[in-house]
């Protein structure tokens, strides 16, 4: 597993933890001692041309797809912002 879904999980159970403190059924986070795994760098990735060229066919028999496609690589924007 990698060291960022462990730290989704870690983060989770600390949230619950603080939860449960601001109700009152604790007194403190036992997470507080848990470490966070070290994470790898983010990783970018560019199409070869040759890449560049296929996906542009299959997502151009789509005008929908394409045009969806075109936004989001030329605005960064994310799938629930477009």
């Amino acid at each position: 597993r990698k060291g960022s879904s462990i730290n989704k999980e870690l983060s989770t159970l600390s949230k619950i933890f603080n939860l449960a403190i601001e109700e009152g059924k604790l007194e403190n986070n036992p997470m507080r001692f848990v470490k966070m795994e070290k994470e790898s760098p983010a990783r970018d990735r560019i199409l070869s041309e040759d890449e560049w060229h296929r996906f542009n066919e299959e997502i151009g028999k789509d005008k929908t797809l394409y045009r969806l496609s075109m936004i989001a690589m030329h605005t960064g924007l994310r799938k629930g912002q477009i």
